[in-house]
């Protein structure tokens, strides 16, 4: 009993950590004197709202970093028909399982990832996550950069046919559909959800379809009536 408490105790302290980790990282000072917020596009309070709510979403209340998935089903769901150079008939399903705050999952987006953040200068030349996903996990700041990839580099392409609510943000990445906010503020319903179109957009270009939806959609409005992020300006 006292063992299985103490593993708890040591799980929510490295949790804790990982949290501290990702907040310093985000306020550490760029070699321009610039907070890396600012690099990471997370500058505004609109913005940085809408990241952590899809994060929370992600990841639940309790930061699971890591897609709680056996890995005979991840290698089955993730390696059918070669989804973003998952290998059939290999552990690519589980290896490249979901991971960080935004969960990034496939070989391919292991492997973009790495290369984007090495262009950008903001992971160190000798951290690969394709040859080591684990690290995605392990380590908070590199949890957050995965996802920081995911919001700087990915552009939404909504389904037309599907979701033409949100076709105006066609090719536009997360950050700019989150700036246009008299588009993005326009509440529709979708699928017996009330939300927004910028919920919907950023939502769809993460996710993948409206999974999660609801959740979404509330996460982000508790963030913003808690004013967790009341400090940025706008």
């Amino acid at each position: 009993m006292l063992q299985a408490q103490r593993n708890q105790y040591n799980e929510v302290n490295t949790k804790v950590q990982k949290l501290k980790d990702m907040v310093s990282e985000l306020n550490r000072l760029h070699a321009n004197n610039e907070p890396m917020f600012v690099h990471y596009r997370l500058d505004t309070r609109a913005r940085i709202e809408h990241f952590f709510a899809q994060a929370r979403a992600e990841c639940g209340n309790t930061l699971v970093l890591e897609e709680n998935i056996t890995r005979e089903n991840a290698n089955r769901n993730y390696n059918a028909n070669r989804w973003l150079n998952n290998r059939p008939n290999t552990d690519d399903g589980y290896n490249f399982r979901g991971r960080g705050l935004l969960h990034l999952t496939f070989r391919d987006n292991y492997h973009a990832c790495t290369r984007y953040l090495h262009n950008q200068g903001w992971l160190s030349s000798d951290i690969d996550f394709e040859a080591q996903p684990q690290l995605v996990t392990d380590s908070g700041v590199y949890a957050l950069l995965s996802a920081v990839y995911y919001w700087n580099d990915r552009k939404c392409y909504p389904n037309a046919k599907k979701h033409q609510e949100v076709l105006i943000f066609k090719g536009k990445h997360l950050y700019e559909i989150i700036d246009d906010e008299a588009n993005g503020n326009i509440i529709i319903t979708k699928e017996n959800v009330n939300t927004t179109k910028s919920v919907l957009a950023i939502s769809l270009t993460i996710n993948g379809g409206t999974n999660g939806l609801d959740d979404r959609t509330k996460q982000h409005a508790r963030i913003k009536s808690q004013n967790i992020f009341k400090d940025f300006e706008t």
